[in-house]
């Protein structure tokens, strides 16, 4: 992990091509599965590959025009032999309930019903649960299989704008689970919430994987390390999220390293719904004006 995590923020970041986003590490009961690279779409296509352009015009340029977004962010996950292909947009704001059940409804023809109801059935589970007025759909995507053929559907939906405390946050989505068919395990999900807050995370937003075979649905957390602790703070940072997700110690010292070497922490943690099991460290570098 550390020698991919450094040889990429070192291709990628700030001294590379400056399109680094994070780098995703998945892990499952604390230990390394695999590494996943995200970037941001700069510069238009300037140094992406051709896919993303297909992606982009085929199924998501439509919805830049029409809804005011912008891409996001693009990954490829997989293996050489069955990639997968992800491109995510960004609005600008959010949008009322009609509005955002609209997009969903008119803009992914190719996505099927049962996905896009079942999207809009959370959605709207979710908005009642955290008694906003406004949708919590902040980001939309999809994901593609090695023949660019649709594999899910990808939406992200903001928890934070709400006046409910976090330790009612798990109740308060109870209904949103109930809504997509996943195990809404609310005393767990309580319990990592504190314990990931405990370390300066807040949660900030869910991310929906929904298809064809089967629907993943991911709990965001993010660091709340601002200013001046950005420079001191990540080591201890990295050392507290380690022992309260109950990494394993080699893990755990391979973040210290990426940290040292190459000024990349943990900014985001996610956990999945229904299996606590499988947990997620997004890394991000931090620009080397904080150092000097």
């Amino acid at each position: 992990m550390h020698e991919f995590a450094v040889e990429s923020a070192l291709k990628y970041g700030h001294k590379g091509t400056d399109t680094l986003e994070y780098i995703g590490l998945t892990l499952e009961n604390g230990r390394l599965l695999r590494p996943k690279l995200y970037h941001f779409a700069k510069n238009d296509f300037e140094v992406h590959e051709g896919w993303r352009k297909e992606i982009f015009e085929k199924w998501l340029g439509r919805i830049c025009d029409n809804y005011e977004a912008k891409i996001c962010d693009f990954s490829e996950a997989g293996t050489i032999y069955a990639p997968t292909y992800r491109m995510i947009l960004q609005f600008r704001g959010f949008f009322d309930k009609e509005h955002s059940e609209k997009l969903i409804t008119e803009e992914f023809p190719d996505v099927p019903d049962e996905i896009k109801d079942r999207c809009i059935r959370s959605m709207n589970a979710l908005r009642e649960g955290l008694g906003t007025l406004e949708s919590p759909l902040m980001q939309v995507g999809i994901e593609l299989d090695a023949s660019l053929k649709f594999k899910s559907f990808k939406y992200y939906l903001c928890v934070e704008r709400t006046s409910i405390p976090k330790d009612e946050l798990a109740e308060a989505m109870s209904g949103f689970a109930d809504g997509l068919g996943v195990n809404r395990d609310t005393e767990r999900t309580g319990c990592l919430t504190a314990d990931i807050c405990s370390c300066w995370y807040r949660p900030t937003f869910i991310g929906v994987n929904d298809g064809t075979d089967e629907t993943e649905v991911k709990l965001y957390y993010i660091s709340e390390l601002f200013g001046r602790s950005l420079k001191t703070k990540p080591a201890e940072q990295i050392k507290l999220i380690g022992g309260a997700l109950k990494l394993d110690n080699g893990l755990t010292d391979e973040l210290m390293m990426a940290w040292e070497e190459a000024h990349l922490y943990p900014e985001g943690v996610a956990f999945t719904l229904g299996d606590p099991s499988v947990l997620r460290l997004y890394l991000k570098e931090l620009n080397e004006a904080y150092f000097r």
